[in-house]
């Protein structure tokens, strides 16, 4: 009885997972995506426990301590030290190391170094850009290891790809054409 109770109330976390997600990336404001991503996180480390992947538990548990530490430093106007952002990515390699079951906790650790650039981010479409490269390398794990995030993370990565094209066109066409041109005046 417990493996259909526990499966049941993972896909219901995993419902509330993606709608804090997915609501998060739709907005410009880097408060409104960090104070969402803590919940999320919450709640996908809730899905983790009950799927029973220490590494996957451990890691967004370290997320989570790191998104509310960007969140402080956001709130107070002020830049997360890059210093720090070099120690949690430490930190998540420490983890992948220690919890390492299969190579695909590898998934995971990459999807980690994405996370720890992403939040830290003062511009959000840099922020949307490598959540999504997150989002894809955890429904990669999510594939092989935990399939109860797979419906999470094809939502979130589809809505976060909407928002990139939404909000952040423009910032995007910008970078193309001073790279373009950069190129163009060296040939």
């Amino acid at each position: 009885m417990w493996p259909f109770i526990s499966e049941n109330i993972d896909y219901v976390i995993a419902v509330f997972t993606t709608l804090f997600a997915v609501a998060g990336m739709q907005f410009k404001n880097m408060k409104v995506i960090l104070a969402s991503q803590i919940i999320a996180n919450g709640l996908l480390a809730l899905q983790a426990i009950i799927g029973g992947t220490a590494s996957a538990s451990i890691t967004v548990f370290v997320a989570i301590v790191q998104t509310v530490i960007c969140f402080i430093y956001n709130s107070n106007g002020r830049d997360f030290p890059i210093w720090m952002t070099g120690v949690f990515i430490a930190v998540y390699t420490a983890v992948a190391v220690i919890c390492f079951n299969t190579v695909f906790d590898l998934l995971i650790l990459f999807a980690s170094v994405f996370f720890a650039v992403a939040v830290v981010q003062k511009r959000s479409s840099v922020c949307r850009f490598c959540s999504l490269c997150n989002c894809l390398l955890w429904l990669s794990y999510d594939i092989a290891v935990m399939p109860s995030g797979i419906i999470t993370h094809v939502v979130i990565s589809s809505f976060t790809l909407v928002a990139i094209i939404r909000l952040d066109r423009e910032d995007w066409r910008r970078l193309f054409s001073k790279v373009y041109a950069r190129e163009k005046n060296k040939t």
